[in-house]
């Protein structure tokens, strides 16, 4: 009796502590003092290994008493990967069958044009035509008949629209914070969820980092971070 009540007791701390005793993820992961990240080196927000989603994962892992080392993946390779444990987390995936997803960052689009001028038929966008920004045209366009030209880099697009050469342009809110825009205005006019995916069965190490990423935010350390690439 005095044994079965010892047992219960743990399974009652267990519990409470937010524990999974039959999931050793994250055990696993402390034992080894890391765990793997994939990225997409071709989007934007990755792109080369580089950004504000590298840099929240990193600060993540370094809160857990975690290494993070991240590893470009081909797009249609992420998923295999997970599900073998060749990496533990994928930035910017998505949830599908025995995989879940923790958000983490809002992406939007901004358009910036002089302020009060309507962007009409008589009118041309630049656009970066990356992520967020080329999502954001193909709802733009069912609101506005202007016309678009399509820019590969965002300095290059920023001035043109300073030269006149465009008469407004969609740029991500991240370009746009590090810019001083005097006699425009802008508009959020797209915005998507970025998430982490993990494996289903890995409760434990799920919960966690979940924990962790809310804290981040909470405390202010994301919207540091984000200021710090702004720079």
């Amino acid at each position: 009796m005095k044994k079965f009540v010892v047992i219960l007791c743990l399974v009652l701390v267990l519990i409470l502590s937010g524990c999974h005793p039959s999931d050793p993820s994250f055990r696993t992961m402390k034992y080894k003092g890391y765990f793997t990240v994939g990225y997409d080196p071709d989007k934007q927000l990755t792109y080369l290994g580089e950004g504000i989603l590298i840099d929240i994962v990193k600060e993540a892992g370094s809160r857990m008493g975690l290494e993070a080392p991240i590893y470009p993946v081909e797009p249609h390779t992420w998923q295999a990967l997970l599900h073998n444990q060749d990496i533990d987390v994928m930035i910017d995936g998505e949830n599908e069958e025995d995989l879940k997803t923790i958000g983490v960052y809002k992406v939007e689009a901004l358009l910036v044009k002089p302020t009060g001028q309507a962007m009409d038929e008589n009118s041309m966008i630049g656009v970066l035509d990356a992520g967020v920004c080329a999502d954001a045209v193909e709802s733009y366009k069912k609101y506005s008949y202007a016309s678009y030209r399509y820019y590969g880099s965002s300095k290059e697009l920023i001035s043109d629209f300073e030269n006149g050469v465009v008469d407004g342009m969609i740029i991500s809110k991240l370009d746009a914070m590090k810019q001083s825009f005097e006699g425009y205005e802008s508009e959020s006019i797209f915005g998507r969820d970025i998430f982490l995916t993990v494996r289903s069965g890995d409760q434990a190490f799920f919960g966690k980092l979940n924990e962790t990423l809310y804290k981040m935010v909470q405390d202010g350390t994301v919207q540091k971070l984000l200021e710090d690439k702004v720079g």
